[in-house]
Parts: structure tokens; sequence; C-alpha cells
């Protein structure tokens, strides 16, 4: 997350990194987290778009992004309320 794609020749060095927006802050399962957003691509990188769910559960890192299709109307909150909601399934499948 966060960063733009290696062009052939380039090892991680030559990393460029890219800045996420911080939406609001979430819980996902109970547990801490944030939604963020990335610029829209090519400036947001390989995610650029994508509205991103962040959480740490028992000391391991987890992460949920999902690129909405450029015709969806929905409003900011709308995606951070759906990327939510998808992340808490997703932790509670495992468990968490």
């Amino acid at each position: 997350m966060g960063t733009k794609p290696l062009k052939p020749g380039q090892s991680a060095k030559d990393q460029q990194y890219v800045r996420l927006r911080v939406v609001r802050r979430a819980r996902v399962a109970g547990h801490a987290g944030l939604v963020l957003t990335a610029a829209p691509y090519p400036n947001g990188g390989v995610h650029g778009g994508h509205t991103v769910a962040v959480w740490n559960e028992e000391g391991n890192g987890y992460t949920l992004t999902m690129h909405f299709h450029p015709g969806d109307h929905r409003s900011a909150d709308e995606k951070a309320a759906l990327v939510l909601q998808v992340a808490d399934t997703m932790a509670r499948s495992r468990g968490g």
C-alpha cells in the first residue's frame, strides 16, 4: 500500500511512496482501524483510487482495499461503510 510500482531495472531503494489520506478512524470486528483513500491512478500508485481499511488484530496487521468502478456514484461515506462491512466479515470469518 502506498507505493508506486517498480519499473524494470529498479530495486526496492528506488521505491516511490504515495501518501494515503485518512478518511476516518474505524472499528473492524472490535479492533481499532482506519479508513484511507489513495489518490487516483497513476499518482496513487498500484492502489490508486482505492478505498482502504487497515487494522491490527493480535499483533498482525490487515488491509482490505476496494476499487470502485468509475461510474459508481456512491459517496465517500458509502464506500467507507461498504469497505468496513467487508473487512468486518473477513475478520470475523477468521475468528477475529
